[in-house]
């Protein structure tokens, strides 16, 4: 069966939006390649794009993680998708709308039946130690404030894909047969992202306790690397403000940045 074109595939994606969501997306993009998804909505974003506005892309050219980092980004079937919400000024906490959104990401994924789903502070999304997606969320300040959502997906992934230094999977290797379409994934992502940002912060949950449920470093030997400072300790978990807390032999630290490792134990 030949994939979906562009028009019927936002068509499929909006038949399959809740009553909730549904009223809070502004407009969907399907753009078969594009620098970045991200770097596409903080344009538009200039231009007065509202709320609720979606870009998803089936190819991106100059994709990026955190710290500047290249995301590989294949053509074909995996998921290239941001989300940009503005409100009148920067919500406290900011830290933590990242951390809600991967729980709203681990948990779509956890309903469509992966078990085991993990989120590695602070963005990626993990199955049994492989890397299965990312997110990245940016901001832009003036007389309100823009954030722009990225998420990536690995949904089928070439066997030998070039430029990934780490074990990944995706997400039909999971799922086999009941991996669903990519319009139902992205609906399904939207139908929890748009009613979390539409109700942030009024609605913020205990982040600390929810991130307790996927956290892949909980309890782990890991190394900080934060501006160039190496630093080791026990991760214990996120604190309200979605910052990781460190065990050290100096006492706790709080990050809210960072580059982190697990330590290997000889």
């Amino acid at each position: 069966m030949s994939p979906p074109s562009a028009s019927s595939e936002v068509h499929l994606l909006q038949a399959a939006l809740s009553v909730t969501a549904q009223p809070l997306l502004a407009g969907i993009e399907h753009l078969s390649s594009v620098d970045s998804t991200n770097n596409y909505l903080l344009a538009a974003a200039e231009t007065g794009q509202a709320s609720g506005s979606v870009c998803l892309a089936d190819y991106q050219s100059a994709g990026r993680g955190r710290r500047g980092r290249q995301w590989v980004s294949p053509p074909g079937g995996n998921l290239y998708l941001s989300v940009l919400w503005r409100y009148p000024s920067p919500p406290p906490h900011l830290a933590s709308l990242s951390i809600a959104t991967g729980l709203a990401v681990a948990r779509t994924l956890r309903d469509l039946g992966v078990v085991a789903i993990q989120l590695k502070w602070p963005n990626d999304v993990i199955w049994y130690g492989r890397k299965l997606g990312g997110l990245l969320l940016e901001t832009r300040s003036g007389s309100e404030c823009v954030v722009v959502a990225g998420i990536g997906l690995n949904l089928r992934m070439p066997p030998q894909q070039a430029g990934i230094d780490q074990p990944w999977t995706d997400l039909t290797t999971i799922l086999d047969t009941s991996c669903p379409p990519r319009p139902l994934l992205v609906a399904e992502l939207l139908n929890r992202l748009l009613p979390l940002y539409h109700h942030y912060p009024q609605y913020r949950e205990d982040c600390a306790a929810a991130w307790a449920e996927f956290d892949a470093l909980a309890d782990q030997p890991v190394c900080i690397d934060d501006q160039g400072q190496t630093l080791e300790g026990i991760a214990r978990g996120v604190d309200q403000a979605g910052q990781l807390r460190v065990a050290t032999a100096q006492g706790l630290r709080i990050f809210n940045s960072g580059e982190v490792t697990v330590r290997s134990v000889v």
